[in-house]
């Protein structure tokens, strides 16, 4: 959910930042040569985004996060067959406690 929200922000402020140069471009509003250039910086960062690092990092981060994912759900399997087994010892307890009770 973190995650999701941080990239909603991203989009969010990316969309402000287009918005504002497409104004520029179009004489909308008047053009703040700073916020351009930290604009074009930002920009000229974007393509190191493609290379081999970036991409293996990526790919490492996805396998830790689906392997996160897989344990998560094992340790909820676990638990949940912990809990059928208490129960089941429970109530195989109490019958032959009935049991002897009875004979």
């Amino acid at each position: 959910m973190g995650q999701r929200n941080a990239i909603a922000m991203l989009q969010s402020r990316l969309s402000i930042l287009r918005d504002y140069v497409c104004d520029v471009r179009d004489g909308k509003m008047p053009a703040d040569h700073a916020l351009l250039r930290d604009v074009a910086s930002l920009c000229h960062r974007l393509p190191t985004m493609e290379s081999d690092a970036f991409k293996d990092e990526t790919i490492k981060e996805q396998a830790d996060v689906l392997l996160m994912t897989y344990l998560a759900t094992l340790t909820r399997g676990v638990h949940l067959i912990n809990e059928v087994a208490d129960k089941y010892s429970i109530v195989h307890d109490r019958s032959r406690r009935m049991r002897g009770s009875v004979f």
